[in-house]
């Protein structure tokens, strides 16, 4: 019995590292190199967004890691608010722009 639960086991292994494997696409934004300018305009108009994270994590380290990470910040358009508030309704100051088919 306990010959069988090793082979058992055994094949469930192999199935398992066989398994498909999607090949990941990470896409950087473009707009990476305008962190710490987003950064900067942030703090200026005393933005909570602008500050470090608790753990002491700047707002530019912060920002350039997760756009690298593909996750987008939209710095960019950061950099067209007129206040805190404007964080809100970001993708007003920087509309998406429909791709050829879209």
């Amino acid at each position: 019995m306990v010959k069988m639960k090793k082979v058992l086991l055994s094949i469930f292994f192999l199935g398992c590292s066989t398994a498909y494997q999607p090949d990941i696409t990470v896409v950087v934004p473009k707009d990476t190199s305008e962190c710490d300018d987003a950064c900067i305009h942030l703090r200026s108009l005393s933005c909570e967004e602008g500050e470090n994270l608790p753990d002491g994590t700047s707002c530019e380290t912060f920002c350039e890691k997760t756009q690298k990470r593909g996750h987008a910040l939209s710095p960019s358009c950061v950099l067209r608010i007129d206040s805190c508030d404007d964080m809100d309704n970001l993708m007003n100051f920087c509309p998406v722009e429909k791709s050829e088919g879209n």
